[in-house]
């Protein structure tokens, strides 16, 4: 569930140039209390094991009703403004931020580090990041004494179920997870920050200095053990960040360099698609296995897997023989790729 381009997003840097400019120069960001010597990057996990701390930030839950508001839902008219803001760049842009607004508690440190981005793309860019900061400053204090009461007692309720859950079940899902996708477990804390609104498809994962990644996940569009699985999903794609360099490599590694061997490049949308359903199909059994057995998977209920029918014919059915102990990691990266590298 990461970031992707949403429609009715409009915007004027519709460059690929653009975008590979942005990716470039939006380091992950550090602040005051990244820098903290306690909680350094990539931040151990205290229990020995990885495991999920879920969050929630008045300034990431604000960002999020925005850039939800650009994508055409309907949003407080207090906040209109700086989703006029929002709507002058390309969604992606404001996606590469996403980390920042939960590192930071306050519109002007926010607008501190847009501005500093600014002077460092100038250009339509630039002045789009100056803009929202300053539209940000205007429509926070409205935000937060009208909008996120609400919201964050609706995050709280939410937590309170998923903490339970975890608690109870956690454990068993990480080891899980590590065990199918080949992942020697990096023991890190997981930060998984909890909104209520949020753009299509409510749930992603950000690069962070401090967490190296961190996920946000939408309480209001999913729920139930729908949520339960996307906060899984979010989680397994911080876990691939942080296992990149594993060896041997993880099963998501092994499988991309597996594609990359069959001839598929790196920006074909089959590298990213075939690995993605990897991750929700993953995410899914683990659900269900583990919390609760009529689970049935967000790729189905949420039209992921009909949008990638491709990628979904080549995935499932290995998986389903890999989960079921039939075949084993290597035997089903060599199925998927055979079936997703066939002509059409």
């Amino acid at each position: 569930m990461r970031h992707t381009k949403r429609p009715g997003c409009g915007g004027v840097f519709r460059s690929s140039v653009v975008i590979a400019i942005v990716m470039f120069l939006v380091a992950p960001h550090v602040s005051a209390q990244d820098a903290a010597p306690s909680r350094a990057r990539g931040a151990r996990s205290p229990t020995g094991r990885s495991h999920i701390e879920f969050r929630s930030s008045a300034m990431l839950s604000l960002h999020m009703l925005v850039r939800a508001g650009a994508a055409g839902a309907e949003v407080p008219e207090s906040v209109r403004p700086a989703v006029e803001a929002v709507r002058a760049a390309d969604d992606r842009v404001w996606g590469m931020f996403d980390g920042i607004f939960a590192s930071e508690s306050s519109p002007e440190e926010i607008r501190l580090v847009l501005e500093t981005y600014a002077l460092r793309l100038q250009g339509e860019v630039g002045e789009a990041l100056v803009a929202y900061a300053e539209a940000l400053v205007s429509v926070e204090p409205a935000f937060r004494a009208e909008i996120w009461p609400q919201q964050e007692a609706a995050i709280n309720e939410a937590k309170a179920g998923l903490e339970a859950a975890r608690d109870a079940q956690g454990s068993t899902c990480m080891s899980r997870i590590c065990e199918w996708l080949g992942i020697v477990d990096p023991r890190v804390v997981i930060p998984v920050y909890l909104v209520t609104v949020a753009p299509a498809p409510g749930g992603f994962t950000a690069r962070s200095e401090l967490y190296k990644a961190l996920c946000i996940v939408s309480v209001d569009m999913h729920r139930g053990s729908t949520l339960v699985e996307a906060t899984l999903h979010e989680a397994i794609h911080a876990l691939d960040e942080h296992t990149r360099q594993q060896e041997p490599l993880t099963v998501l590694q092994a499988l991309r360099k597996a594609l990359a061997d069959a001839g598929v490049a790196a920006t074909e949308a089959r590298m990213r698609d075939v690995a993605h359903t990897l991750i929700f199909a993953a995410a899914a059994e683990v659900t269900r296995e583990v919390v609760d057995p009529k689970h049935v998977a967000y790729g189905e209920t949420g039209g992921y897997y009909a949008k990638v029918p491709r990628a979904t014919e080549a995935v499932l059915p290995a998986w389903g023989r890999y989960a079921a102990g039939e075949i084993d990691a290597s035997e089903t990266i060599a199925e998927i790729v055979k079936i997703a590298t066939k002509p059409e």
